[in-house]
């Protein structure tokens, strides 16, 4: 109860300190899972990249914990879509920058949930295909953080309904 109280709060700080604690809670009383679902899926939408993190992690362990939250979760995909998009677009950040890539870290947490989601889901996987492209094509490779973009990409692209050309992409 508090802590949905402070997911909901203004300090960004506190709520990803709240979403951490949640995916504590979850992993030790899983029937919270249905009471808390909704307000994890709400933290897609947080300003902060730290809350977003938190909350696509969340999801994660929740489809770890039970997988019969698939189906509701997959109508997070444009928004995840559209997170990863602007992450790509977006301008330099120097606060969640590392080696010139804007927060590496959040496009691999998100890559990794949409792989999770569009495993056996051609209507998901259609959804992400063309940012998967973009990902793909504009990710720069000479640094780490790129390399490790790219590869969860590839394991995405490969790990979903993607079609045949996006396929040959991550092949290559």
């Amino acid at each position: 109860e508090h802590v949905e109280k402070i997911l909901k709060g203004s300090s960004a700080f506190l709520r990803k300190k709240a979403a951490l604690a949640t995916i504590r809670l979850l992993k030790k009383e899983p029937d919270l899972i249905e009471h808390l679902a909704d307000r994890i899926v709400a933290l897609l939408k947080d300003r902060s990249h730290g809350v977003v993190i938190a909350g696509v992690q969340a999801m994660l362990d929740i489809l770890e914990l039970d997988p019969g939250y698939k189906e509701e979760f997959s109508k997070s995909v444009p928004s995840l879509v559209r997170l990863l998009r602007n992450f790509i677009s977006m301008s330099y950040s120097p606060e969640h920058d590392v080696s010139g890539i804007t927060d590496p870290f959040n496009q691999v947490k998100i890559m990794t949930l949409l792989r999770v989601l569009g495993k056996d889901d051609s209507d998901a996987s259609e959804h992400m295909n063309d940012v998967l492209a973009q990902v793909a094509t504009n990710t720069e490779t000479s640094k780490n953080a790129g390399n490790a973009i790219l590869y969860e990409c590839v394991q995405t692209i490969m790990g979903t309904e993607s079609d045949s050309s996006l396929r040959v992409l991550a092949i290559n």
